[in-house]
């Protein structure tokens, strides 16, 4: 489990409650069940209307992918593809197709199968490339959500402040002594939706919408490593050569750690 996120978003809000009490105020004075409401619930009303409900309800699902553990490593995948390199080379290619059946990763499945049924080099590369597209389309829609979040809530939290303002400036008194010392009071009270807005925004939208595009590029990476590494023992090339070639779209930490082996 990658309790990185939930940790940084607890220690960002300890900071910033910190930051109100260092600077002489009061945490209450930011806590505003209407303002939350006026700024959170028109956001979310907007992603329904902006994406299909499916894909706005789905963003429970996100929660898995970004406490869950990282389940793309490009180790992991280089290991593979070496292996079935090996195999290959010392039993054929049909030899792939058995290998196919003890591999869970679907991507590496297909790849394997198509190479075993004698596809031709260009349709591999076709339907492996297609397919990641296909999946780059289907996580994009899910970060976009995010990001239209990101700029839907604190636009909500400025129309809360204007909302307040209007209510405030409507009831105020000048006759009354007591409606004019009020005043500072009910400013502040109205740009707490303001704070909102750029609270959720900052902490919230962006942040996750980033995680789930780092996710989705750390499997990309993996699935391109896959590609190349079926391109080349459909070739027939080397499997020390296969292993070199992938170690080079690593990270040189990583191909350190596998040159070592």
């Amino acid at each position: 489990m990658d309790i990185g996120a939930p940790i940084a978003m607890i220690i960002s809000l300890a900071a910033i409650v910190a930051g109100i009490i260092g600077l002489g105020g009061e945490v209450m004075d930011f806590v505003s069940p209407a303002g939350i409401a006026l700024t959170l619930v028109p956001t979310f009303c907007s992603l329904f209307i902006a994406f299909p409900t499916k894909h706005v309800l789905s963003a429970f699902k996100h929660i898995g992918i970004i406490l869950g553990r990282q389940k793309f490593d490009p180790l992991h995948y280089v290991n593979i593809m070496s292996e079935l390199a090996e195999k290959a080379r010392s039993q054929g290619l049909l030899a792939l197709e058995n290998e196919a059946g003890e591999i869970e990763d679907s991507f590496i499945k297909s790849a394997a199968l198509m190479v075993a049924d004698a596809v031709e080099p260009e349709t591999v590369e076709d339907r492996l490339q297609a397919s990641m597209d296909a999946m780059t389309v289907r996580h994009s829609q899910a970060w976009a959500l995010y990001d239209r979040g990101a700029a839907f809530v604190p636009a909500f939290g400025m129309l809360a402040t204007v909302v307040s303002l209007i209510n405030m400036l409507a009831n105020l008194d000048f006759s009354d002594a007591g409606g004019v010392a009020s005043l500072g009071i009910n400013m502040s009270a109205a740009l707490v939706t303001t704070f909102y807005g750029s609270l959720f925004a900052n902490i919230f939208f962006m942040p996750l919408g980033a995680k789930l595009r780092g996710r989705h590029q750390k499997e990309i990476d993996c699935k391109k490593i896959v590609l190349v590494g079926i391109l080349a023992i459909q070739r027939g090339i080397n499997p020390r050569v296969v292993r070199e070639m992938l170690l080079e779209r690593l990270d040189p930490k990583f191909a350190a750690a596998l040159s070592d082996e």
